[in-house]
């Protein structure tokens, strides 16, 4: 009798197995996705005296291809195109006269700024120039200029400033700032053989875990299988991540210090040419509930900014409750979607009008 019931309950697993097998593959799920493309981006400044430096390749067009298109956003061929212009931006080219009816707001930040996988038309500052000339003061005129570059952290991003935005002039500056803007320069220059590496990041993002292989051997085929290592492995790189913003963000550590002292830098510089500075503070795209791990890393950005006499605004509030994945650019691309960059230009355009004086 018990070797009866022992084998009708390994029959009951079996078949249960089975039609959870069956119902996987019927759905297609779990999916995996390849990673997208990583066409040349960027043109890299070697001067004599090995001071290092970075922007985006200017006058091209760079395009990202995405193994599917789930959201029926990209173009043909799952393309996103990102044309730059003769300096090496987003948008149309930059001049530097402009009348006293000319607003000018210029946007800095990193691959969130710059709008990495969205269309040219959908970045924040396209967005925000829109908002505020369909909906700004009639005498006046607006224009928003994208300075992102992809992989910038804060101190780049103050010395981009410091170095060529304070030439067009801006009545606003915009500093898109992302959680992982206080870690360490993105590539380093070797001094000895001149050569340019990509340091490698102490944390997987998220939605890698979308484009994941999966371990070899005979039980890998199984959709059941699969599954079991995606949760695993999701569980795995999401206790990592969190882990590791927050010892990014610890007092003691030097890159949060080098942080800190590119805030108040740009604070002096906006306050000796009389520009307002907004700190837009994007969340990490995860998680967005009432549990969302980072506010107290968003409090501690919230506090050194506006302890530098900077505004501030953070987009959690707008982004709280919504479904994290439904955010991103695709699977594998956490980068916010045309969705978010809208929501940035609308509190952008409430917060500039708001706490400023044309």
């Amino acid at each position: 009798m018990l070797k009866f019931r022992i084998a009708l309950l390994l029959f009951g697993f079996c078949s249960g197995l089975l039609l959870v097998e069956i119902l996987l593959n019927v759905l297609g799920l779990p999916r995996s996705y390849e990673p997208r493309s990583t066409p040349p981006q960027f043109q890299f400044h070697i001067p004599q005296n090995g001071d290092f430096f970075y922007t985006n390749t200017p006058s091209t067009k760079i395009d990202f291809v995405y193994d599917g298109n789930p959201r029926g956003y990209f173009e043909e061929g799952n393309i996103v195109s990102h044309k730059t212009n003769s300096l090496g931006f987003r948008g149309d080219e930059f001049t530097i006269p402009k009348s006293s009816q000319l607003v000018r707001i210029t946007a800095l930040g990193d691959s969130f700024t710059f709008g990495e996988g969205v269309k040219d038309g959908d970045t924040y500052a396209e967005k925000l120039e829109a908002l505020l000339q369909d909906q700004g003061d009639d005498a006046l005129e607006f224009e928003v200029y994208n300075f992102g570059v992809g992989g910038f952290n804060t101190e780049q991003a103050v010395r981009l400033f410091e170095d060529l935005v304070i030439q067009v002039n801006p009545d606003h500056l915009v500093l898109g700032y992302t959680l992982n803007d206080a870690e360490p320069k993105l590539f380093l220059l070797d001094q000895a053989t001149q050569e340019i590496r990509r340091r490698e990041r102490s944390v997987e993002a998220i939605e890698s875990i979308y484009a994941l292989k999966q371990s070899g051997g005979f039980l890998s085929r199984f959709k059941t299988v699969q599954l079991i290592q995606q949760i695993l492995n999701k569980e795995k790189m999401t206790r990592g991540t969190v882990e590791y913003y927050k010892a990014l963000y610890e007092e003691k550590n030097a890159d949060w210090s080098k942080t800190q002292a590119s805030f108040k830098r740009l604070s002096e510089l906006c306050q000796q040419r009389e520009i307002e500075c907004t700190v837009l503070i994007f969340p990490l795209l995860y998680d967005l509930s009432e549990d969302y791990p980072f506010i107290a890393i968003h409090e501690k950005i919230r506090k050194e900014a506006e302890m530098n006499g900077l505004n501030v605004v953070d987009l959690f509030p707008a982004l709280k409750g919504m479904d994290h994945t439904s955010l991103w650019v695709h699977p594998t691309d956490q980068h916010p979607n045309e969705i978010v960059h809208q929501i940035a230009a609308d509190a952008l355009f409430q917060s500039i009008f708001r706490n400023t004086e044309f």
